[in-house]
C-alpha cells in the first residue's frame, strides 16, 4: 500500500498549488518538482509538451492529464498547502510536517483530487528511501487499526 489517507473532490478552478514542506535537501533550484516551498499551476500550457525536441520551460512544467508535474507529485512532511482559485478561495492544510499531499486532475469527473496522507511510502524513488529518507514501509495486518486526524481551512 502506497498511502493511506482521506481524499475530497474540488473544483477544477482552484488550479493554483501552493506549499511549504519539510524537505530531504536544504538546496534546490527554484522550478525543482521537489522544494521546500513552491506554487504550482494544475497546468501551465494547454497541450503536451512535443516529444521530439527540448522544451523551453522546465520539467516541473510539463503538462499531462493529472496536470503540470509539479502539481501532480506528492509532495511529503508539508507544514502548510493551500490549493486556490484566482479569487484565493479554496483549502488550506495545516499540518506538523507529517502530513502528505497529493494533487491530480480527475479526468472522468472534472474535478481535482486531493489526498491528505498520513502515510506515504514513495512513488518509484526507493532508491533514497532507507538511505535519505526516513519512510519505513508499514505492513497492514488484519485487524490493525489506523488513526489519525488532520486541520483544514476553508476559505
Amino acid at each position: 500500500m502506497r498511502e493511506i489517507g482521506i481524499s475530497f473532490s474540488l473544483p477544477v478552478d482552484l488550479g493554483n498549488l501552493f506549499w511549504n514542506r519539510k524537505s530531504v535537501w536544504n538546496v534546490y533550484t527554484d522550478d525543482h518538482i521537489g522544494t521546500y516551498k513552491g506554487i504550482a499551476r494544475v497546468n501551465y500550457f494547454s497541450t503536451p509538451a512535443d516529444t521530439l525536441n527540448k522544451p523551453s520551460w522546465p520539467y516541473s512544467w510539463d503538462n499531462n492529464p493529472l496536470g503540470s508535474n509539479d502539481f501532480h507529485s506528492t509532495n511529503c512532511n508539508i507544514y502548510n498547502a493551500s490549493i486556490i482559485d484566482s479569487k484565493d478561495s479554496g483549502v488550506d492544510v495545516i499540518s506538523d510536517g507529517n502530513k502528505h499531499l497529493h494533487c491530480y486532475i480527475d479526468t472522468h469527473k472534472n474535478e481535482i483530487i486531493m489526498i491528505v496522507s498520513n502515510y506515504y511510502f514513495g512513488g518509484y524513488e526507493r532508491s533514497i528511501q532507507g538511505w535519505y529518507v526516513d519512510m519505513p514501509e508499514r505492513i497492514l495486518k488484519e485487524g490493525h487499526k489506523l488513526e489519525g486526524s488532520i486541520h483544514l481551512k476553508i476559505k
